[in-house]
């Protein structure tokens, strides 16, 4: 940090490990929807006298990764969508878990907007894609998730999971005004932005051995089978 200016300069570059899922709930919920750890690097350049100021005005990368972890069936199968299945674990609260074999969430900051730029969850049923931003200035959360299930489903619905509020209050759920009903037929098939590999990479290079992860570079390498990657608001 250069305070020797009127305003201090900050160059931060910080990684996170042992971070636990289970402390990030939608408000007003006892229930965390994801389970296990994350591990992340922060590497930012702003100006400001505050962290809030300097994180406002930042520009650089933040990158997420759960080596391995949980997440609620109900919004695992939502974002496939299985209507039959998601929306009932979702009115009866059931807390079932599905297995995340590996989950990777890279954003690009400029002027205090992080851009998803790699957003991927990868399911024991269903394979996530997203995107959106994260507005530092007002800690606006602007994210929708979308899947392409694993196994053949008859009658699903195409919406997004949204994720909206803040950082420290999230609002989690699905948006009515996007549902589309659809039988059969496969997701609107798209390219991740930026490869797998270089985001692990900018973590931790030791990432790349991990099964899962592994398993998930070689299949974003090899298949153009995803589904589209949303454009942020």
């Amino acid at each position: 940090m250069n305070a020797k200016l009127d305003v201090p300069v900050t160059d931060l570059d910080m990684k996170l490990d042992h971070v636990d899922l289970a402390q990030i709930k939608a408000r007003g919920s006892a229930d965390a929807p994801l389970g296990g750890q994350m591990v992340g690097r922060i590497r930012l350049h702003g100006t400001g006298s505050s962290v809030h100021k300097m994180a406002a005005d930042s520009t650089g990368d933040v990158t997420f990764v759960i080596p391995s972890g949980q997440i609620r069936s109900a919004f695992a199968e939502l974002t496939g969508i299985n209507v039959a299945k998601g929306l009932n674990l979702l009115l009866t609260k059931k807390e079932d878990k599905t297995e995340i074999r590996c989950g990777v969430a890279s954003f690009r900051g400029e002027d205090g907007d992080l851009k998803a730029q790699s957003l991927l969850v990868d399911t024991t049923h269903v394979l996530v894609t997203g995107g959106g931003d994260i507005n530092l200035k007002d800690e606006g959360l602007h994210i929708e998730l979308r899947g392409k299930p694993k196994e053949m489903r008859l009658v699903r619905l195409r919406a997004p999971i949204e994720i909206h509020g803040t950082l420290a209050h999230p609002d989690i759920g699905v948006e009515p005004g996007h549902v589309l009903a659809q039988t059969g037929g496969a997701a609107a098939l798209g390219a991740l932005l930026t490869p797998v590999a270089a985001v692990l990479a900018f973590v931790d290079g030791g990432l790349a051995k991990n099964a899962n992860c592994a398993a998930l570079i070689q299949q974003t390498e090899q298949s153009k089978d995803l589904p589209t990657a949303l454009a942020s608001h």
